[in-house]
């Protein structure tokens, strides 16, 4: 198993990737059966999803998001439950983190 950072570097000491996490929830009959019924329903990309990546260079938190999350209400919730420092936070528009969906 490996993980593909924005780079394109394979990190395998990291762990499954999302896609093969995806997966796996799919097969594994242990997993909760309402978790894996939406991961049956539904491809990976799908769903609005974001990353936070700290650039050390800058001091700098960078929230990527899917635009459908970048309302004042998700982001504010994100911002309390994992602590951003509002004036160290910045939130450019991901091109990589949109869904397929259209709604």
């Amino acid at each position: 198993m490996s993980f593909h950072t924005a780079a394109g570097f394979q990190q395998p000491w990291l762990g499954p990737g999302r896609y093969e996490t995806w997966a796996q929830w799919r097969r594994d009959r242990t997993v909760d059966p309402v978790l894996r019924a939406i991961v049956r329903s539904y491809e990976y990309e799908d769903w609005p999803r974001g990353r936070i990546v700290f650039d050390r260079l800058r001091d700098l938190f960078i929230l990527y998001a899917d635009r459908k999350l970048l309302t004042p209400t998700t982001i504010a919730r994100i911002k309390a439950q994992i602590h951003l420092p509002a004036e160290r936070t910045e939130m450019p528009v991901s091109r990589c983190m949109q869904t397929n969906a259209t709604t």
